[in-house]
């Protein structure tokens, strides 16, 4: 057996010749390349599904989306470095120079970092957004100075509808604080001026009043999450008390929400039962 063995292995070295340890060099380069790969896809995979934890999403087929979404990006990623190393490692095995390969690789590279940085931090804010979940499509948002509707988040910019009907292009990396009023209910404040000689009492009462005939509308009902109520008075002037009325509601159904109330608060005033500023 042990001559056999010997036999093959003095055929192959006969047939390719000088070129068999290269060969050989070449196969095992490639299978360390695939098995690294591997190993970096099911680490990358493991850190993916740590980082997207159950409570940051709605349902588990969001989350499994998310992490199919991120694992796709980063083993891209991770598929490009081990082949760039792995095709370097060949070709020095080729007997090709790779020392000015490697030079204007880095020279090459520095330049594309350098000229793309916000490109690059754009990418890499993009990961963490969808990774997190910290907002995902149809979620109504605050951004800096933009509010609405998400319509489409990729790795490199967020897309919103806002409130005036503008369609906002958001470079992931210029984002700092974002506020996500889609998650759990969203507490709304109304400024309202009274009459600088209207009686609190009453417009409590109406306050209540209101909310009871909102609360059992089947119309109106599904708007609220918690009924209107009297806040704190934040300023009295000869002319008017300012007073805030309080009440919870979602995103999706705010707009409206803030309608109906204001509505019932104009007839209320036309009826002369509080008196508006």
């Amino acid at each position: 057996m042990e001559y056999t063995k010997n036999s093959l292995i003095q055929k192959i070295s006969d047939y390719f010749g000088p070129a068999t340890n290269t060969i050989v060099s070449i196969i095992l380069i490639v299978l360390c390349a695939i098995i690294t790969q591997a190993l970096l896809k099911a680490i990358l995979t493991r850190a993916t599904v740590f980082l997207t934890k159950k409570e940051l999403f709605h349902n588990t087929d969001e989350r499994q989306k998310r992490i199919k979404t991120v694992n796709s990006i980063i083993g891209a990623v991770a598929a490009i470095g081990v082949w760039s190393i792995a095709v370097l490692m060949i070709l020095d095995k080729l007997g090709v120079a790779i020392g000015p390969i490697i030079a204007s690789a880095g020279l090459l590279g520095a330049v594309i970092a350098f000229g793309s940085q916000s490109l690059i931090k754009d990418f890499v804010s993009g990961i963490f957004i969808i990774a997190e979940n910290q907002y995902g499509i149809d979620d109504y948002v605050d951004i800096g100075s933009i509010s609405g509707k998400v319509e489409a988040v990729s790795v490199r910019t967020t897309t919103v509808r806002g409130e005036d009907g503008s369609l906002y292009y958001v470079p992931n990396g210029s984002i700092t604080i974002t506020s996500n009023k889609s998650v759990g209910p969203l507490r709304e404040t109304l400024k309202i001026d009274l009459a600088a000689d209207a009686s609190l009492t009453v417009f409590t009462k109406k306050i209540a009043e209101i909310s009871e005939q909102l609360s059992s509308d089947e119309a109106t009902k599904s708007l609220f999450i918690e009924g209107l109520s009297v806040g704190s008075v934040t300023s009295v002037t000869k002319k008017a008390i300012s007073i805030n009325v309080h009440y919870k509601t979602t995103a999706a159904k705010r707009k409206k929400a803030v309608s109906v109330v204001l509505r019932k608060l104009a007839l209320a005033s036309k009826k002369d039962q509080i008196h508006l500023a």
